[in-house]
């Protein structure tokens, strides 16, 4: 089997699909809101969602294999996909989801880029703080738009998401790296 390398450029690229899905919702509106009414739906979808990006964070932190973290990336990505239409019916709550996606997919980068440059920590506190930094520039933008609000209370969801996101992938790489030695 052919392994894949993935390269920092890859992840910076899922990274800005990542933001440009998020962002665009802010403009495209709700038009799904009539068509997808339905309640059960809903949680559907977000529960698939919600299952999708829990598979692409273990994936991704346990992978031993190359093709592991390409389909950990492709969960991910997929996850983010959903709960991009999704978004488009319901409150901004599917944003936990897409931000711990988002969250991956840099610190993924950042540990290609500042490899033996940096210690790990602090790869940790600027994937936090560039991705904390896209929840307040999407709240900053909501509030400058018309018909949108920006929250305190979606800035604190999305802080929660990277944060847990973050600590996910410190404790699966602990233990990843115990059962490795």
């Amino acid at each position: 089997m052919k392994r894949h390398q993935f390269t920092e450029k890859f992840y910076w690229r899922c990274s800005f699909l990542i933001v440009l899905l998020i962002f665009s919702t802010l403009f495209i509106g709700n038009p799904l809101v009539t068509w997808c009414s339905h309640q059960g739906g809903h949680a559907l979808v977000f529960l698939t969602g919600m299952l999708l990006v829990g598979a692409a964070i273990l994936m991704g932190a346990l992978h031993w294999e190359a093709h592991w973290e390409l389909w950990a990336v492709r969960l991910g990505l997929t996850a983010v996909f959903v709960l991009f239409f999704l978004r488009l019916s319901l409150p901004e709550r599917s944003h936990v989801m897409e931000y711990s996606v988002l969250t991956y997919c840099l610190f993924q980068a950042l540990i290609l880029r500042y490899r033996n440059r940096l210690s790990l920590l602090h790869v940790y506190l600027i994937t936090a703080v560039l991705a904390t930094g896209m929840g307040l520039l999407d709240e900053g933008i909501q509030n400058l738009l018309p018909n949108r609000l920006g929250s305190w209370e979606d800035v604190i969801f999305d802080t929660g998401a990277v944060l847990f996101c973050l600590f996910s992938l410190s404790l699966l790489g602990y233990f990843k790296r115990k059962f490795k030695s």
